[in-house]
């Protein structure tokens, strides 16, 4: 029972913050992520590896990615990641010029 009522009060919380709803389907509030932001963007990764493969795509389309915190449980996540954009998508396809980030400055 306390499962379930966490989990409604995640997915509240995610509603509350703005997230797409295709964001909040692959939410858990139980999961722990890592977060990479790119200008206004951020992605959360629930595996270190596609973490790591996030940051080596930003980079490989030349973004440089800010990384944000790691072992985030996902009922934290709008206190974190307010601008949550994705979680363990490829970074390199969802990000437009206006989220570009080179040189330690904001596009």
């Amino acid at each position: 029972m306390e499962d379930r009522r966490r989990a409604h009060e995640a997915k509240e919380g995610w509603r509350e913050a703005g997230y797409p709803a295709e964001v909040i389907a692959s939410l858990r509030w139980d999961q722990r992520y890592s977060i990479i932001r790119i200008g206004t963007r951020e992605y959360a990764f629930s595996r270190y590896s596609d973490y790591i493969a996030g940051l080596r795509a930003a980079w490989a389309v030349g973004l440089v990615p800010d990384q944000g915190p790691s072992s985030v449980p996902g009922i934290a996540l709008p206190e974190i990641a307010g601008s949550l954009k994705g979680v363990d998508v490829d970074v390199s396809r969802g990000v437009g010029p206006g989220s570009r980030t080179r040189g330690g400055g904001r596009g």
